[in-house]
């Protein structure tokens, strides 16, 4: 029989005080054993970096690009469709080409006509004519033109209803998002000139508005049909997608500095 000194916890199969703690705890936090203390961070879930790619495709420079045309050149002319004048009514608070496309103005629009009711207008190469069909925007600096179907061109020529120069700003929408804009100054004494763009493909006009100090004139009102009409849900995608592309490369930043930090 050995010495009852000898008769150790251990030696009698019972483990010493503390050791089966830690194996517990070994195999609760299974990443001690790695020698860092900290779970690996979370990677990006699948969906966010699927959503991210899209938005990015969307904000691509082809689709995101915004070109405007700045005289009524032969191209231009000869390669858009003119929606038709009203001829002599009162007002308007629209203008169609049947069956093809409706613009909707927020305020109704006087119908007049250079040089009979509108003293002046322009000249080549800044018009098309000197003498068109007009919509007066009366006792109005503002108006917001909006389309029944998104289009690739818009255009449209404008003067100020003073005898001065002014200031006249187009900007351009594709559902929420501004795509563009056109500031020029523009004289009311025969100096009309054209506001035209071209949409990107994947951000057709929905929707324009026009700022002056003044009222105005529009006339010439040009168009072509976008070939893609995007969802409601590419719009939603496109406003989203800086910020999912900002958050995969956050993580992707946190993860990289968990790696290099010391254990």
């Amino acid at each position: 029989m050995p010495p009852l000194h000898a008769l150790s916890r251990r030696s009698c199969g019972t483990p010493p005080h503390g050791a089966g703690q830690a194996r517990a705890r070994a195999t609760v936090r299974p990443d001690r054993a790695e020698g860092r203390g900290r779970r690996p961070p979370a990677r990006p879930a699948v969906f966010l970096r699927a959503l991210a790619a899209g938005a990015l495709a969307l904000t691509s420079p082809a689709a995101l690009a915004f070109t405007v045309i700045q005289a009524p050149v032969s191209s231009y002319v000869g390669s858009t469709a003119l929606v038709p004048m009203p001829g002599a009514v009162p007002e308007v608070s629209g203008l169609s080409e049947p069956g093809v496309l409706e613009v909707r103005f927020s305020s109704a629009l006087v119908p007049r006509r250079v040089p009979e009711s509108w003293s002046t207008w322009g000249s080549l190469p800044e018009t098309e004519t000197a003498a068109p069909e007009i919509l007066w925007a009366r006792r109005t600096g503002f108006l917001a033109l909006s389309f029944s179907r998104p289009l690739a061109v818009w255009g449209f020529e404008i003067q100020p209803n003073a005898f001065l120069p002014f200031t006249i700003t187009a900007q351009f929408f594709s559902g929420p998002v501004r795509v563009g804009e056109i500031s020029r100054e523009v004289s009311g004494l025969g100096g009309a000139r054209l506001f035209a763009a071209e949409a990107g493909t994947g951000l057709p006009f929905t929707r324009v508005t026009v700022e002056a100090p003044a009222e105005f004139a529009i006339a010439r009102l040009r168009f072509v049909p976008a070939a893609i009409i995007p969802e409601p849900s590419g719009w939603a995608l496109l406003i989203t997608g800086f910020g999912l592309a900002g958050a995969v490369l956050r993580a992707r930043k946190a993860g990289q500095g968990a790696r290099a930090a010391p254990a």
